[in-house]
Order: C-alpha cells, then sequence, then structure tokens
C-alpha cells in the first residue's frame, strides 16, 4: 500500500476478500478496480453512491467527502483489517449497511482489550491510531504503520504515543534482569509495597466502616436491566438519605434561591415544564433541562454527553457559572460543613468532613434510586398483560416500522445513547439561506465537525411527563415533534442520513403519538417528597 500511495494511486475498498497470499503465504493487495489517482476528484460511481465497502471505509468515504479521500483512507481500512485480524470482530458492525455507515462516521471503536485482554497495548494502540476518525490523527503514511508494527514485533518502542521515562527504565529492566534485578527489586518494588499496603489497609478499614451501614436496597421496575453501580460507590441508606437532601437543598448554589430540583422537580417529570430553564442568577439558559429518570443506565450524560458519570453529572451545574453558580466544589463543601447536621451525616457516611468528591458521589446514589419502568409496553410485550388500545397498536407497529423510530431509539431504555443532527438550530433566512445551528452541541465537546449540531438521543419513557421537547425546548408538543421528524428535519450538511420525510398521514401521526403516550408512561412513576433539611 506505501508503495502504491508514493506512485500517486490509493486502492478505496481494502478489506481481506482483497489481500491474497501465495504459496509462500508472502500477502499481495489485488482488485484496485475501485483505486483512483491522487489527482481525481471523484469518489463516487455515476449513480452517486459512495465508493467502497461499509465495513471497511473510512468516516471520509462514509460521509462521501471527496475533498478529503486520500491516502489514510487505506491507513484506516488497514486498521479495520488489523482490528479484525486480532480480536475476531468488526470494530463497526450495525444490522444495515445505512447504520453500520452511521457506526463508522459517529462510533469509536471499542478497545481492542475489551475482546482480547490479553493483547499487547503498544499493539492495541497501533491499531486503535489507523481507526482515529480525523484523518490527520492517523499513521502520516502507511510506512509509517509498517515501521511501528515492526518495532513492536522487534519489543521496541512504539510511535503510537509517546514512552515514559518509568515506562522506559521498565523496558530496560526487563531486558536487563541479570543486572538490574536486585536494584530494581529494592528501588521500586519495596516502595510500591509500602505504598500499597497503606492503601489497602485504609481501604480496609473505610470498607469495613462501610459494611456497618446498612445497604439501600434498589427494587428493579419491570422492563429495565439491573441498575449499574460503580464499587467505589455503593448504595446505602444513609448516603441515598443525604443525596436526598442535597438534591433539594437551595444553599448548594450562590444565591441560596435554586436547587438540583428546580429543575429536574418530581412533579414535572424529573424535569422543570420550561422550554429552557434559568439559572441562580435569573439567566436564561441555553438548553431545556432533561429528565434525570433511568438517568443512571446512561454511558453520556447532559445534552452533549460532556459528562460519563452519574458522580460528574451531578456536581457540574453546581458550579456552572450560568447555573447554580458556586465558584467551586470546596466552596460548597465549606458551606455544608458549616452546618452541624450535614458535617455530621457526611462523616458518618464518608467518615470525613463534605468534600466536592463526596458531595457528587451523595447526589449520584441519590439520582441512581430514580427509576421508571412497568408500562404498557413492558407488560405488553413482555407477556404478562395486553392493555394496547388499537390506536397505541397501530402507533407501536409505525414506531417499529414506517416512522423508523426505532432506529435511535432502541434498546430498554428506547434510546441509542448516541449523538444525532436533525436539524433543530438551524434557520433559513428570509433569502433562503441556511443559518446556524444556534448551539452547536455535541462539537463543543468533541471539536469533531462530525459532532456540529448534534445532540444525544434522549429516553423516550414516560415522554408525555417531560414537554416541551428537544434540546432547545423548542417543539411543545409530541404532536409538533411527530410533525418535525415527518417533514424530515431541517436539511443542513451534517443531517443525519435516517432523517428524511416520513409521509405520515394524519391517522398514522395520531396513531404513534398514541403509542407514546399510552405504551411508554409508567404506572410506577418514581416519587419522591421535599425532605427536611439541616
Amino acid at each position: 500500500i506505501d508503495a502504491a500511495h508514493k506512485a500517486g494511486v490509493i486502492h478505496r475498498d481494502l478489506k481481506p476478500s482483497n489481500i491474497m497470499l501465495t504459496k509462500e503465504g508472502i500477502p499481495k493487495v489485488t482488485d484496485f478496480g475501485l483505486a483512483k489517482h491522487l489527482e481525481a476528484s471523484s469518489s463516487q460511481t455515476q449513480a452517486g453512491e459512495i465508493l467502497g465497502t461499509p465495513h471497511y471505509m473510512s468516516p471520509e468515504q462514509a460521509l462521501g467527502k471527496s475533498d478529503q479521500i486520500g491516502p489514510s483512507c487505506d491507513i484506516y481500512s488497514l486498521g479495520v483489517i488489523l482490528y479484525e485480524m486480532l480480536t475476531g470482530v468488526l470494530p463497526s458492525k450495525g444490522e444495515s449497511v445505512l447504520e453500520t455507515l452511521e457506526l463508522v462516521r459517529t462510533k469509536d471503536p471499542d478497545p481492542l482489550r475489551k475482546h482480547v485482554p490479553s493483547l499487547p497495548r503498544d499493539l492495541e494502540t497501533i491499531c486503535l491510531k489507523c481507526l482515529q476518525k480525523k484523518p490527520r490523527h492517523r499513521y502520516a503514511t502507511a510506512g509509517e504503520l509498517a515501521d511501528d508494527l515492526e518495532a513492536f514485533l522487534a519489543g521496541e518502542p512504539v510511535s503510537a504515543r509517546a514512552i515514559s521515562a518509568s515506562e522506559k527504565s521498565l523496558r530496560w529492566i526487563q531486558k536487563n534482569l541479570v543486572i538490574s534485578g536486585l536494584v530494581a527489586s529494592i528501588i521500586l518494588l519495596l516502595p510500591m509495597l509500602m505504598f500499597a499496603l497503606g492503601r489497602a489497609e485504609k481501604e480496609a478499614e473505610e470498607n469495613a466502616e462501610l459494611r456497618e451501614q446498612k445497604a439501600f436496597i434498589l427494587n428493579t421496575p419491570m422492563g429495565l436491566p439491573p441498575v449499574p453501580i460503580p464499587s467505589n460507590n455503593p448504595l446505602t441508606e444513609a448516603k441515598v438519605s443525604l443525596g436526598h437532601q442535597l438534591f433539594f437543598d437551595t444553599r448548594l448554589s450562590a444565591h441560596d434561591n435554586i436547587s438540583c430540583a428546580s429543575c429536574h422537580h418530581p412533579q414535572k417529570g424529573w424535569a422543570d415544564g420550561l422550554a429552557r430553564s434559568e439559572g441562580s442568577g435569573g439567566t436564561k439558559l441555553r438548553r431545556n433541562s432533561p429528565s434525570i429518570v433511568n438517568a443512571s443506565y446512561f454511558r453520556f450524560l447532559f445534552w452533549d454527553g460532556r459528562a460519563e458519570s452519574m458522580e460528574l453529572q451531578a456536581t457540574q451545574p453546581i458550579t456552572h457559572p450560568d447555573e447554580m453558580g458556586m465558584p467551586d466544589l470546596d466552596a460548597v463543601a465549606g458551606k455544608l460543613n458549616k452546618i452541624p447536621e450535614y458535617r455530621k451525616q457526611f462523616e458518618e457516611v464518608f467518615q470525613r468532613p463534605a468534600s466536592g468528591e463526596d458531595i457528587g458521589k451523595a447526589l449520584a446514589a441519590f439520582e441512581r434510586t430514580l427509576m421508571s419502568g412497568h408500562t404498557v409496553f413492558d407488560c405488553a410485550d413482555g407477556g404478562h398483560c395486553h392493555h394496547y388500545s388499537p390506536a397505541a397498536l397501530r402507533g407501536k407497529e409505525l414506531f417499529m416500522n414506517k416512522a423508523q423510530c426505532n432506529k435511535c431509539h432502541s434498546g430498554p431504555l428506547f434510546t441509542d445513547d448516541q449523538f444525532h443532527n436533525i436539524g433543530v438550530g438551524y434557520h433559513l433566512d428570509p433569502q433562503g439561506n441556511l443559518t446556524g445551528p444556534d448551539d452547536k452541541g455535541r462539537f463543543e465537546f468533541t471539536n469533531d465537525e462530525f459532532d456540529l449540531g448534534a445532540f444525544k438521543t434522549p429516553s423516550l419513557r414516560d415522554v408525555d411527563r417531560t414537554a416541551p421537547y428537544m434540546h432547545d425546548g423548542s417543539q411543545a408538543t409530541l404532536e409538533e415533534v411527530v410533525d418535525f421528524y415527518d417533514l424530515g428535519g431541517i436539511k443542513n450538511p451534517n443531517l443525519d442520513q435516517r432523517i428524511r420525510p416520513l409521509h405520515l398521514t394524519p391517522q398514522e401521526k395520531e396513531d404513534l403519538v398514541t403509542f407514546l403516550k399510552e405504551g411508554l408512561t409508567s404506572v410506577d412513576y418514581p416519587t419522591v417528597r421535599r425532605p427536611q433539611l439541616p
């Protein structure tokens, strides 16, 4: 491939079936039928279909960006082949061609060691560098990739990542065990052992005290999987009670005037019923407050996915200048430690005064108890009951087929937990020119052009309780939402390829809304009272 690139030719369709072995076992690249010269600009057939094989295609090929089709596309394909050889699975494989292309465009591949834990880390790093979404982050040439693979086979450092001084020392020790064994044992092993023993003793003491606290028993509702609980934040009744109090306490804000419950109110679907929420200083925020029910199942939190744990999600609004406005978490902990009852509770739960980390853990513990399942969908599809009205049953059929809602609203939470551009925030000016997006969404966190205007797919469980809709609250009712999707969203350069006109009839729209309201509304919705605060 490096020789082809140096000759000005890119293959564009590298895959295992295009790599043949001679009788001597030497690999040869074949089938340059889709190759193009680097001076050529076309990346499409006469029918307008992007060239290549979806599973082995680079993101820029999947997007049809002809100006970016270059040698790096082949390097990506080589990475896919290497990934498949090492793990036995493809990094991007959907149930359909369209789903596969979407995964290639948007989803980072799982670490190889997730599939093969014994795989050397350097080999995993080499492969993942080939599979970077941005071409400039991949190997510059196929020759560089070959050099790194040769370096790995020779036991030398690879260029795919910098080798730290400590790792260089460790590798030297491994190659010179006779000379360095005694010195390494004294210098490295003894301090590490002492540190490990000290840490283990401390953790054992903390865990012993935690075991004395009564565990909080979660009863998972029908239709939901078990709630994932991190090992460093087990649920106890005392911790959940503390988080419950903190959730409703306005003293966590700069002006002592709003709490977490202000934007996530139990009587308003654990949202606030506003198109866009208001902060502690009266500032109108940019986005609609999503419900936090079942949030413990999500990999990404917030509309832009900037938090990947409940603990981070719980504390970020507290220190956001436009939201609760506290300067930092130390200031919050300082306020709480001045309240004797709070200080006492933190010391009982965490064996220390309040800290920013423990505030997040307590809030997250409470929020993990907010689960909602047991809907008509769960009952009827689980064989427990049959309560679909005829309209809701027709709506379910539309949801799964003609309307294609389940392409993104899938799984037990009715969300793929991914990010999509559906056109919300784009506008046409009086001259017909496209403007926007008003909010760049996921792009603000990743700085990846693929994410411009993309937002997280919300769960549809209890969606009837959480109006208005979309990240900006621009759709007041579910009927408006269905109309928006029926028109195919708002066309823009980054519009998700699955968003297209649906051509639903008025009756079909009505049936679809009926399914969303009747089929996905829980009969055991979580409701709690405001607790007595210290």
